[in-house]
């Protein structure tokens, strides 16, 4: 069957697709987090696979909305601009932890410094 011939497949990739970036992830970040390749992710978001009943409620719930959302019988989740740019600077974080740990290092020293957080007190070697 052509991608074309399946307008519920289409729809829920598309919805799929939006819900995901509006999370602020990539296709490879949510296929490890439901435990599936990028490649699959990449087939559900374009319609060329379907999902089975299983796996959109897993996707949803790792979404945060339920599967109607998917198929478009729910309102789209709201998200706050500061939750935005939050979850845009957690992602962030998490890619220079993995490519730049000094760089991390100093950021959060920063970060806790400019928060007034009290310094961590290490313990003499003896």
């Amino acid at each position: 069957m052509k991608r074309s011939d399946r307008p519920t497949d289409i729809l829920v990739g598309e919805r799929l697709r939006s819900l995901r970036t509006m999370r602020g992830l990539t296709m490879g970040e949510l296929a490890k987090k439901i435990g599936l390749s990028y490649q699959q992710v990449y087939k559900y978001e374009t319609g060329d696979n379907s999902l089975s009943a299983h796996r959109m409620e897993n996707i949803a719930k790792t979404l945060g909305v339920t599967p109607n959302y998917l198929f478009g019988l729910a309102e789209a989740p709201t998200i706050t601009e500061q939750e935005s740019k939050f979850s845009n600077f957690i992602h962030a974080m998490i890619t220079i932890q993995k490519d730049k740990p000094e760089l991390f290092t100093i950021i959060c020293k920063l970060a806790a410094t400019s928060a007034g957080l009290p310094k961590k007190r290490r313990k003499k070697r003896k």
